[in-house]
């Protein structure tokens, strides 16, 4: 996919879709993809953030100071709703952490 089709399908991908095929789509595209990593369980350098009772799947991501993932990362900066509901942490060093629950995921798909 070319950068400026991919720019505009994740600034603009609806809030009525997964996050987590949105975040997907950007492992896809994403150098070093061993470096974007999904898991049920909460990072443990997360421990402090225990508000979240319900399931979900968190999403550790580091960009490895290269300028194309910094360049999704801004993509994802750009589309307000999912910041909004997924952004959870970032790191001095380009490490960020997204979290989907399970709930908002599954009405997506139900949606």
């Amino acid at each position: 996919m070319d950068d400026d089709n991919l720019q505009q399908k994740i600034i603009n991908w609806p809030y009525t879709s997964s996050f987590n095929e949105l975040l997907e789509l950007v492992k896809e595209e994403w150098a070093y993809p061993s470096y974007f990593s999904r898991m049920k369980d909460r990072p443990s350098h997360l421990s402090w953030r225990t508000i979240l009772k319900e399931k979900g799947t968190w999403w550790v991501v580091s960009t490895g100071g290269m300028s194309d993932n910094e360049f999704l990362i801004g993509c994802l900066k750009q589309n307000a709703m999912f910041w909004i509901m997924c952004w959870q942490a970032s790191f001095v060093g380009g490490h960020f952490i997204f979290y989907v629950s399970d709930t908002q995921d599954k009405q997506k798909e139900s949606g």
